[in-house]
């Protein structure tokens, strides 16, 4: 089994007013933050999904990269982030990696206090439940990020226009994973959101 994280990176950032994964946030890059968490996990491979057009954007990613391990899949400015999860999906599926019976683990890129070690309790607790969505609940709350078996990341493109990726959670069989702590599951969509942390 390997196990790949798709990071949805193409988004506008119509709430912020501003390109939030270029902002700093304790001293980096927003985005850096959330690559870190995956790079340091156990996730074999590591894809981040954003517009082709988003020059300034590959631009930084191109000068993390030269630190971390990922790779930027360029995709014509995907509307909602199942598109992201498909391009990134895509992109695999060409590259003949896929064995079959891996996973693709995802989670927003902005999220800067994603935790590399529920990363990994998700793909320890995966062969329980090979044919489960997974992902972390803490106190009721359910959060990111969700892993996928290979046969639920194909169903994405099944889904209507006006359904997002959290339909797939009440299409397939399911688990949580009790965590004990929620810090990672909060992203950053406004400047509120900013000014809270």
């Amino acid at each position: 089994m390997n196990s790949f994280a798709i990071i949805p990176a193409a988004g506008l950032s119509r709430r912020m007013g501003e390109p939030k994964l270029l902002k700093t946030y304790r001293h980096k890059p927003l985005i850096q933050h959330t690559l870190e968490a995956w790079c340091l996990s156990r996730v074999d491979r590591v894809l981040v999904v954003i517009r082709a057009d988003d020059h300034a954007l590959q631009a930084l990613l191109q000068n993390i990269g030269q630190r971390l391990s990922f790779n930027i899949v360029l995709a014509d400015a995907p509307p909602e982030m199942k598109d992201s999860f498909w391009a990134g999906w895509t992109h695999l599926q060409k590259s003949s990696e896929l064995s079959g019976n891996d996973v693709i683990l995802m989670a927003p890129a902005d999220m800067p206090h994603l935790s590399s070690s529920i990363i990994n309790q998700l793909l320890d607790f995966h062969p329980q439940h090979p044919n489960s969505i997974l992902a972390p609940e803490y106190q009721g709350r359910r959060g990111h990020p969700a892993l996928f078996p290979e046969i639920v990341a194909q169903a994405v493109s099944q889904l209507t226009s006006n359904q997002g990726l959290n339909a797939l959670w009440e299409q397939f069989p399911h688990q949580t994973i009790a965590v004990d702590t929620d810090d990672s599951f909060g992203d950053f969509d406004t400047p509120q959101d900013w000014s809270d942390r």
